[in-house]
């Protein structure tokens, strides 16, 4: 699959069709794209840099609206969102666009269509030649989160609620601020990552704290601390509020792209958390491509690391 997306992007470069102009647009989305980072803008470019944060390229896909998020769909570029717009980058110097009836923010490519989800509710399921139709759920907050390790497909909202699939067509949903009301403060989510040992789902809390939730079948959330070790050896509470989500498999570990600039790792240790304060703006996306992260944010943040 990693070389399918390398060639495709190399055919992208060969045929010098991007722009070689970014605009200081805030970065909405970030996905691994071959050997490249590609970034969604507001301004409505997708960028492409490389793994030492080189812009590389970027091409104008929607002029007007906003794009939100990234998925690679029927070994084409997919860019998504305000007013509807979705948006697939070929290899042929061709692009095509879709209309779907709402802003789109989140995307997922699950079991031979691709998953749009948006505001009030809106998630729709795109086949191959473009035909999509609502998928048989209804959701009351807008989905901000979509994430499928390949067997699962999660979807998280910004009311509260979880929803997951096992095939694309039957779906369960949870809403979790009146399932536990009493244990936990209402949340709002804003981010999804499913793996093969765990579905995270993370947001904030009413009172604008972090909030973190851990399950295994997707039934049961157990929440998972987000105090932080420092360099002293002191334990610390994350105040600024998860907007990004990516798992590691390497080193096992989640990453959540907060508000402010900062960073943090999740590991299977309970008391290993990282702090990182990588800049003062917020980081709306955070992407793994082996031993490197990119973040993505306010005004054209975009940075890479290694931990």
């Amino acid at each position: 699959m990693l070389n399918k997306l390398y060639t495709l992007l190399s055919a992208f470069l060969a045929l010098n069709f991007f722009s070689l102009s970014a605009q200081q647009a805030d970065f909405k989305a970030s996905i691994p794209f071959g050997q490249t980072f590609a970034v969604a803008s507001a301004n409505g470019d997708v960028c492409f840099y490389s793994q030492s944060a080189d812009l590389i390229t970027s091409r104008t896909a929607s002029k007007g609206s906003q794009l939100n998020c990234l998925a690679v769909f029927d070994g084409r570029l997919f860019t998504g969102g305000d007013n509807g717009i979705l948006v697939a980058l070929s290899q042929d110097r061709s692009s095509k666009t879709y209309q779907i009836k709402g802003d789109i923010l989140s995307m997922a490519s699950y079991r031979g269509a691709l998953f749009i989800g948006g505001r009030k509710g809106l998630l729709e399921k795109m086949m191959p030649d473009g035909s999509h139709s609502p998928a048989q759920i209804k959701i009351k907050g807008s989905i901000t989160g979509l994430s499928t390790d390949g067997n699962l497909l999660y979807a998280v909202s910004d009311k509260g609620e979880i929803a997951g699939t096992r095939d694309g067509v039957v779906w369960s949903l949870l809403d979790f601020n009146t399932e536990y009301k009493g244990f936990y403060k209402p949340v709002s989510f804003t981010c999804v990552s499913v793996t093969q040992s765990f579905i995270a789902v993370a947001g904030s809390y009413t009172d604008g704290m972090p909030a973190l939730f851990l399950s295994t079948g997707g039934k049961v959330w157990s929440e998972r601390g987000t105090n932080y070790t420092d360099d002293y050896g002191i334990s610390n509470p994350l105040t600024e509020s998860p907007l990004a989500i990516c798992y590691d498999a390497v080193r096992d570990q989640f990453l959540l792209a907060c508000s402010d600039g900062a960073v943090t790792t999740i590991p299977s240790c309970s008391h290993c958390n990282k702090f990182y304060k990588l800049s003062t703006s917020d980081l709306y996306s955070i992407s793994c491509m082996l031993d490197t992260y990119c973040v993505a944010g306010e005004s054209s943040l975009f940075k890479t690391i290694k931990f």
